[in-house]
């Protein structure tokens, strides 16, 4: 649990919480729940795709705050040291990126819906 609240308010560093919890085990479980979601376990359970569907949005906001927060703290302290802080402001674009993409995804599936 302490590794999920320092993830959390960014206290691991950037490198660590961008490619080995963003990337690495994120894209590990998103593609699980994914995986699961598509009817190969919960097939004819709707409480369960719902169950999984908030499991994976939950996952996915906590990745992307860890990521925010992590390269806030990076360029805080880049800049105190006065480098470069090009990769903490890299990582929030990818962060904004990600947020766009996803408002996206859920804007073409509502519109699907309707037809």
């Amino acid at each position: 649990m302490k590794l999920i609240k320092d993830l959390w308010h960014g206290d691991v560093p950037l490198v660590m919480t961008y490619w080995v919890y963003g990337i690495i085990f994120g894209n590990i479980a998103g593609y699980s729940i994914l995986y699961l979601m598509d009817g190969a376990i919960v097939n004819d359970m709707i409480s369960g795709v719902l169950i999984l569907y908030i499991v994976f949005i939950a996952l996915l906001v906590h990745i992307l705050v860890s990521i925010w927060r992590s390269s806030t703290n990076y360029i805080s302290n880049k800049k105190s040291e006065g480098n470069s802080a090009f990769w903490g402001y890299a990582a929030k674009v990818m962060v904004a990126l990600a947020v766009l993409r996803v408002f996206i995804a859920i804007m073409q599936e509502l519109y699907y819906l309707q037809f």
